[in-house]
């Protein structure tokens, strides 16, 4: 994925070039642009046809079909996390997950911030599949459910549909497990490997943690710790130099 992005950026740099240079004194506008014009050379156009190749080559998004198989995969880093929602129109149960023929619905993914940074990693891993019921109730609301695929299988123990909740459940895992009771699903566990899409979208849309930096505090000095350090010196003065030291 990172190599794709990379190819498509040197692909992409000539025709970009060519409009930063074109607009570089106008207003960045669509009013503005469309009175520009620019004339594309061998290689500018070249980087465009290639471009549009690249465009109708990419994942598109596919309408929600209630006779679908639908698919919920997720996934968190220590920064963020991401969701992606397939749907799978002729589903093989003999076939492994990653070799279904999707169609992509959703991608959804975001950052970590706050106290939410220092949360367990069960709990960063759990609040994307929580996060996808909350806001994507309209489409996982289905008689033949749903199917759930996560890398980390506390999750799968967590969140089995069961009639009771697991005693051992307190505090906010608790509170997210009962968001699910209303939904009709199963939970499997994939590999690192073949779960790739909620993988990337869960890092790239994380913010990279600063280094640790070595911070030295100054010595900080008192106005009352001043006028007692004054009040030392002129006793002293007062009592006269001691044996043995001398004033400088």
């Amino acid at each position: 994925m990172r190599e794709g992005l990379v190819d498509y950026i040197r692909t992409v740099r000539a025709s970009q070039e060519l409009l930063d240079t074109a607009l570089h004194r106008s207003r960045h506008s669509k009013r503005a642009a469309a009175g520009i014009k620019i004339d594309f050379l061998s290689a500018e156009r070249t980087s465009f046809e290639e471009v549009k190749a690249l465009l109708s080559h990419s994942a598109t998004l596919a309408y929600p079909d209630p006779l679908k198989q639908l698919c919920l995969f997720t996934d968190a880093s220590d920064t963020g996390w991401g969701l992606v929602v397939t749907q799978v129109s002729k589903w093989r149960p003999d076939t492994p997950i990653q070799d279904q023929p999707h169609e992509l619905l959703i991608c959804m993914g975001g950052t970590f911030t706050g106290s939410a940074l220092n949360s367990s990693v069960i709990e960063k891993d759990s609040y994307p599949l929580v996060h996808a019921c909350e806001r994507l109730g309209y489409l996982l609301l289905r008689v033949q459910g749903f199917k759930i695929y996560c890398d980390h299988r506390n999750i799968i123990h967590l969140f089995a549909p069961s009639k009771e909740l697991k005693k051992h459940v307190r505090g906010k895992l608790l509170r997210w497990s009962t968001k699910l009771l209303e939904y009709r699903y199963t939970i499997e566990h994939i590999e690192d490997v073949n779960n790739v899409w909620a993988d990337v979208i869960s890092r790239w849309g994380g913010k990279v943690c600063r280094s640790a930096s070595m911070a030295t505090a100054n010595r900080v000095t008192t106005r009352k710790w001043k006028r007692q350090q004054e009040r030392e010196r002129e006793a002293d003065e007062h009592r006269g130099p001691r044996p043995g030291r001398s004033w400088v």
